[in-house]
């Protein structure tokens, strides 16, 4: 399921509700003409139509429900993988204003991450252990929407994290809503070269690096 949607999250964003729309239309006209014919044939596919009926409600209710957030932030990464991230900005926790750029000649780890995920906040550990085995030639930056008040209190209490931690405006690059986590994977010249939408590890990582 994760995968197709990120496979397809651009025309799932711009066109789920229409195709749902769309389906749940044809089918439901389908029915309505199978049950002027009251055979036990004609039952069985009206039937077999309900089914398939729900299954389009409920997966176009899905994508323009909960997943909604999940796509949007996927269609918006891939498109920005077209363009160059070198001039996207953040700030450090400890007031220090950096761009991607200013990285430029190193390898790139860029989450996305929030005090409120849990797959997240597992994933610190683990990008820690990045940073320190691939230290010469990767930087990991862990940025959050939120206040920088509730991030350095998080991080005080768990200090096995990526020394590059801050925030960013969410207007600056792209609007990630509620979805995290998000890791992007970018080389020496600033281009997004992969990304990655479930917790990551030490392992996973370092096979790519």
């Amino acid at each position: 399921m994760e995968q197709f949607i990120v496979s397809n999250a651009s025309w799932l964003d711009q066109f789920g509700l229409w195709i749902g729309l769309l389906l749940f239309g044809i089918i439901f006209f389908i029915i309505i003409r199978q049950v002027r014919n009251r055979s036990s044939r004609r039952i069985f596919r009206i039937a077999s139509l309900a089914v398939i009926l729900i299954f389009i409600a409920g997966g176009t209710l899905l994508i323009e429900g909960p997943l909604k957030p999940f796509i949007s932030s996927i269609a918006q990464v891939k498109h920005a993988m077209k363009s160059n991230i070198n001039e996207f900005s953040f700030t450090l926790l400890d007031g220090t204003p950096m761009t991607v750029g200013e990285l430029k000649g190193n390898a790139v780890i860029l989450n996305f991450w929030g005090t409120y995920c849990a797959p997240c906040v597992r994933e610190l550990p683990e990008l820690q252990q990045i940073e320190l085995e691939f230290k010469d030639r990767v930087r990991v930056v862990c940025l959050s929407d939120e206040s920088v008040e509730k991030i350095n209190a998080y991080v005080k209490k768990r200090p096995n994290h990526p020394s590059m931690m801050g925030t960013y405006d969410k207007k600056a690059w792209i609007d990630l809503d509620t979805f995290r986590p998000l890791t992007l994977l970018i080389d020496k010249n600033g281009r997004i070269i992969r990304f990655f939408t479930h917790e990551l590890t030490f392992e996973e990582l370092s096979k790519l690096l």
